[in-house]
This record gives C-alpha cells, sequence and structure tokens, in this order.
C-alpha cells in the first residue's frame, strides 16, 4: 500500500491442511482484505515431493494459481489462460517493495539494463508478447551443462543457446515478469522440468535452474535487468549502484527508512536472503520470532541515524570481537538493516493500530542480543529460505 503498487496482490501458500487453510483464510480475512479489495490469496497442494526440497512450491505453485485463479484461468482449449494480455510479476515471500514493480523500464534514472545485447539490438523496455523481463542473478548459463536431452528431450531448442546468450539473456530470478500467456507457458514448462534438475542437481536452486531452462526451451529470452534486486552486499549484478550514489554515509539509514525517489531513485526489491551487520545492529530473517505481527510483540530496535558511517561489526559470538568493514559494505549494510527494520516497524505498526487495544508499541527487539551461539556467524552468508509461501502480483 505504501508504495502504490498497482494491480492485484495474490499470495500463493502451498501444502496447506484443511485446518490450517481455515486458519490462515480467517487471518487473512480479518487482518488483510480490510486493507483493499485487491489482495487475495491462492491455497495449492503441496508439491513438496523430494525431502526437504520445498522450493517445488514455486513453480508449481504458480501454475496451479494461473489455472484455477477467478481473473485467470484456463480456456475451454485447455492450453491457455483467459486475460493473457494481463502482466504477471511473481516475487519470492522475502522482498519488499521500495517502488511499484511495473511492466515499463524505460526511466532511465531509475533502471539499470544489464548491458548484454547481440550486436545492433536495442534493450526493449516493455514487458510485452515474448519479451519478458527478470532481474539477473549470479548463475550465468551453468543450467546448459546439465544433461538438456534428459530434462527437456533432444530436439529442445535449449541446445542451441549460445554460451554469450545463456549468461546474456537467461540467468533470470525473481522478481519475473511476463505476459500470462507466456508466464503460463513458461510455468509448465518450468514444472515439467523441475523434477528432473533437481535429480541432477538437487540442491537450492535447482527450481531456478528449471525456470531458465524453460525459458530457453520456449525461445523466450529475457531482459535483465540489474536494478530491479538488491541483496547481496558484495554481488555484482544488483542494483547497488543506486544506493551508492546516495552521496554522505550520515543520509544512508535516514533515506533507506523514508526514501524519496525524487532525490536518490532506489532499486525496485529489496531481497532479505542475506545477514546484515553494522556495528551491533543486525538483521536475519532466520532470527525473527514468529509471533511479531501481534499485539503484544515489541517492535524491532532501530538503528542509530549514523549507522553507514561504523567502520566495524561485533561479532555474532559469545565474545562479540569487533571487526573492520570497509566504506562500501557498511554503506550497503546499513541501508539494508535500516530499511528493513523500518518496513518490518510500519507493517507492525499499523497492524497494533488497527486490531490492538493495548498494543505494545516499544521499539525494544534486538537481534543482536539474542542468545549468542559458540562460534561466530558468518556476515552476508546465504541464509536459506524454507518459506513454503510464493508471491505473485498482478
Amino acid at each position: 500500500m505504501k508504495v502504490r503498487q498497482p494491480g492485484r496482490v495474490t499470495r500463493i501458500a502451498s501444502g496447506c491442511s484443511e485446518s490450517e487453510i481455515a486458519q490462515e483464510q480467517k487471518w487473512f480475512d480479518e487482518y488483510v482484505v480490510p486493507l483493499s479489495n485487491r489482495f487475495e490469496i491462492h491455497f495449492t497442494p503441496q508439491y513438496n515431493v523430494v525431502k526437504n526440497y520445498v522450493y517445488f512450491n514455486k513453480p508449481f505453485g504458480v501454475r496451479h494459481w494461473m489455472e484455477h485463479a477467478t481473473h485467470l484461468g484456463l480456456n475451454s482449449d485447455g492450453k491457455t489462460v483467459h486475460n493473457e494480455d494481463t502482466v504477471v510479476i511473481v516475487l519470492d515471500p522475502d522482498m519488499i517493495l521500495l517502488r511499484p514493480v511495473t511492466h515499463d523500464f524505460s526511466n532511465e534514472l531509475e533502471t539499470i539494463v544489464n548491458e548484454f545485447r547481440r550486436d545492433g539490438e536495442e534493450a526493449t523496455m516493455l514487458v510485452t508478447h515474448g519479451k519478458p523481463f527478470a532481474q539477473i542473478y549470479g548463475i550465468g548459463d551453468y543450467w546448459r551443462k546439465f544433461n538438456l536431452t534428459a530434462i527437456a528431450g533432444s530436439d529442445s531448442p535449449a541446445h542451441l543457446v549460445t554460451e554469450q546468450d545463456g549468461r546474456g539473456y537467461y540467468p533470470a530470478g525473481p522478481p519475473y515478469l511476463a505476459t500470462a500467456r507466456d508466464m503460463y507457458q513458461i510455468s509448465l514448462k518450468w514444472t515439467e522440468f523441475a523434477r528432473p534438475v533437481h535429480l541432477e542437481y538437487p540442491h537450492l536452486l535447482a527450481e531456478m535452474f528449471a525456470y531458465c531452462i524453460a525459458a530457453a526451451h520456449l525461445k523466450l529470452p529475457h531482459q535483465m535487468i540489474e536494478s530491479l534486486m538488491i541483496s547481496n552486499v558484495g554481488a555484482g549484478g544488483e542494483g547497488w549502484a543506486l544506493v551508492d550514489a546516495i552521496e554522505t554515509a550520515e543520509e544512508i539509514c535516514p533515506f533507506a527508512m523514508e526514501p524519496n525517489h525524487d532525490r536518490y531513485p532506489l532499486p525496485t526489491v529489496i531481497h532479505y536472503c542475506q545477514r546484515y551487520l553494522v556495528g551491533s545492529s543486525f538483521f536475519a530473517k532466520r532470527e525473527m520470532p514468529h509471533d511479531f505481527f501481534t499485539c503484544e510483540s515489541p517492535l524491532l530496535l532501530e538503528p542509530q541515524s549514523n549507522l553507514a558511517t561504523l567502520d566495524f561489526t561485533l561479532s555474532m559470538d559469545i565474545f562479540e570481537q569487533k571487526e573492520t568493514l570497509d566504506k562500501r559494505t557498511a554503506k550497503r549494510d546499513a541501508f539494508m538493516i535500516c530499511a528493513i527494520i523500518a518496513a518490518l516497524n510500519n507493517a507492525s505498526l499499523y497492524f497494533k493500530e488497527q486490531h490492538c487495544e493495548n498494543p505494545n508499541k516499544q521499539k525494544s527487539l534486538d537481534l543482536h542480543s539474542k542468545p549468542k551461539p559458540k562460534l561466530s556467524l558468518f556476515k552476508n552468508t546465504s541464509a536459506l529460505s524454507l518459506f513454503k509461501n510464493t508471491s505473485a502480483l498482478l
């Protein structure tokens, strides 16, 4: 609501029991529906057919939603969906919008387009049929090393993708954007390829590689965007140049908490799948208590306003050892900490003010002060999401 995202916003929840569906639907009707009639929840079966790999729920959940949603749904031919000109945006649940996601990327001030394109080819700026978009991820053309014959067949067009094109058009990750026509065709192959890819590569990114192969099989090269997401403060190919453009370290935290895109355009989405630490200010999604959105839970402790000026971290062990932090990392980590904490506190505060008689508004929840492990937890290592939900925007 705060960023004024247009269209429908649908939470896709997979694998809930009947009692869990009833509970989730009740919570959704009571707390979410009053916000807007554009917010929806869609339940799907459990697709976790491989032990400890819940990520099948993303491709299969998206496909189920597209086949059964009231505003989409299958046509009588059983092969296409209604309203195929609609633009579908698929997000992960651990993402926060800093500004609206739309089908138009023509604003050069806020869009960083990946430089790769074939000779003489101009960058595409609008999501249209045959022109899907996605955030570029650092996975290159690794999917080309898989047994594509076993996965997609001996005659699959994926075999014809060159190394250069594989790195330039297909290292796609969320946010994904495509017309409903294209996204549904991708979902069919994404679900078909997910299991054989996982059989060969039984690791976290299997479903992402399946998406890459599906797009290549369908001859749907993606326009890669760098500014759709920031996540890993040490990674290239993300929208960090926009954050780095904030002139002073003193501005970072106040600006992250109250963005003004007219002054400094920011990336579209925060993907908080890493660990972020500056001084003793810390955020990691796995450290969040599950009762945060309740009347009784305190809000998160706000970081100091000059957080990005600090040049050290206090390690996440019982010794709290002081470790040096370079200026760029401090600036980026501080931006993530301040933006995430502000977003979560704003959401929780809104919940409390709407639904609680005596809400706890104390900003005292300090994730750094939780019981310490015996060994240091290295900052910015990947925290694997075990959420069973994925999100889709229409």
